[in-house]
């Protein structure tokens, strides 16, 4: 069993010594000065001021949290202002754009012939994209040896693809669980939350769920020649890759989709 203590307590609330003239600055702060007079027996209270107090701060009182009206209002008055500075800029927002009518498309204008140069821009834009190499001569094209041929980086071009702009891009439905829309595609005029409008061969305008539906979409191995495949969506003798697109994980406007993390994992769903 221990000895009883022989160290005085301390009353921390005893009153300061009258007479004695204290000078606090920066160079000198109160505690210090105020460990070394409570503390007269503690070996060295210089010690425990610098290892515990020092540069430390405490908080009197729990810091004010907003209220959820006040959060409200502060949300409404930052999107009132991004508005105001839209409208500034001149930029018409989805729901001014949809009352107009400027996504409606004409019958008369849903022409394949009318879409394929957007078609030919945008494989132009995917090989950027995807930085295709440039095409090989006929003899590499030709050439039975693998070292001639050089593979492209496919998880990297996916990361890539589940990003891009697909507005110009021919895709077609591989699977679905309606089977109605098995085999159906076109070129991509205008793409939503949750369908596709394509206008296909036939010069039809048609509306492509993404959910429950595999898409197929076909991207050249190497760059474009100018002028390759202008009579037609897909350039012969080119050799061409094919990526499978789950339309239940790509249920994301254009830009949210461009702008979101996806994780790699596999998927089993329609």
């Amino acid at each position: 069993m221990s000895g009883a203590s022989t160290s005085a307590p301390i009353d921390l609330y005893q009153p300061f010594s009258h007479g004695k003239t204290i000078h606090l600055s920066s160079s000198s702060p109160f505690i210090p000065q105020y460990l070394e007079a409570t503390l007269p027996l503690h070996p060295n209270p210089t010690h425990v001021y610098n290892t515990r107090l020092r540069g430390k701060q405490i908080i009197l009182d729990n810091p004010l949290r907003e209220s959820r009206s006040a959060q409200l209002k502060q949300e409404r008055a930052v999107k009132r202002e991004k508005e105001k500075q839209r409208r500034e800029r001149g930029m018409m927002g989805r729901r001014e754009a949809k009352r107009l009518g400027v996504w409606e498309l004409r019958k008369e204008d849903a022409k394949w012939s009318l879409f394929l140069p957007i078609h030919h821009l945008w494989l132009g834009y995917i090989a950027e994209l995807l930085q295709l190499p440039p095409p090989p001569s006929d003899e590499i094209l030709h050439s039975h040896d693998p070292a001639q041929h050089k593979l492209p980086n496919v998880p990297g071009m996916q990361a890539k693809l589940v990003k891009a702009d697909l507005h110009g891009s021919i895709l077609s439905v591989k699977r679905a669980k309606n089977l109605d829309l098995k085999g159906r595609g076109g070129i991509v005029v205008h793409e939503t939350e949750n369908t596709f409008k394509v206008v296909t061969a036939q010069d039809q305008l048609k509306q492509i769920p993404k959910r429950g539906s595999v898409f197929s979409l076909r991207v050249p191995l190497y760059q474009m020649r100018p002028g390759a495949g202008e009579g037609g969506g897909d350039a012969e003798g080119v050799p061409w890759m094919e990526f499978e697109l789950y339309g239940n994980q790509v249920c994301f406007r254009s830009s949210e989709r461009a702008s979101r993390k996806f994780k790699f994992k596999e998927t089993i769903e329609l």
